[in-house]
């Protein structure tokens, strides 16, 4: 099925199109474009908690290989998902996809907060992608301080991974 059946809804296909781009796009421009693009994909069926309507062509493991704009999950990360969190169970390659991208150093963060924004820090996926924009752009201290209310046990491993350089 080459289009969705539900107007506002991105064939899966596309996604992978999108996906295969970013392993031999080089314009900085159009990276970001799709950068952003999956970015809002992933959001939106996050929030709405919806599947694709077909299985995804790669994995979040998938593009790790291929791709440098997916980064490996940092251990911190992993530590909040694996504090329960039935509900994110429904679109996980979705948030560890999306996880990824931010993970990684190549979208630009501050285009893609407005794109960010839905997904509350009320929830663990939202509480990772709080702290992995607010380390991205540089605003430790409030990053520590979310995972210090809601998750102490990962503001270690937070602080081990990304405060290892005593220059941050």
């Amino acid at each position: 099925m080459l289009c969705g059946n539900r107007e506002s809804t991105v064939p899966q296909l596309l996604v992978d199109f999108w996906e295969a781009l970013l392993v031999v796009c080089s314009q900085e421009e159009i990276l970001q474009e799709l950068l952003l693009r999956l970015t809002s994909q992933y959001v939106s069926r996050i929030l709405k908690k919806q599947l694709p309507e077909t299985k995804p062509l790669k994995t979040m493991e998938d593009l790790i290989n291929s791709c440098n704009h997916f980064g490996l999950i940092f251990p911190w990360v992993t530590s909040i998902m694996s504090v329960g969190s039935p509900s994110a169970k429904d679109c996980c390659e979705d948030i560890s996809k999306l996880q990824s991208l931010l993970c990684s150093q190549s979208i630009n963060i501050a285009s893609a907060l407005p794109v960010l924004e839905p997904l509350t820090e009320d929830g663990n996926v939202g509480l990772t992608i709080h702290v992995l924009c607010n380390t991205r752009l540089g605003k430790y201290e409030e990053a520590i301080d979310l995972l210090l209310k809601r998750c102490p046990d990962a503001a270690v491993l937070y602080a081990q991974h990304e405060l290892k350089d005593d220059s941050r």
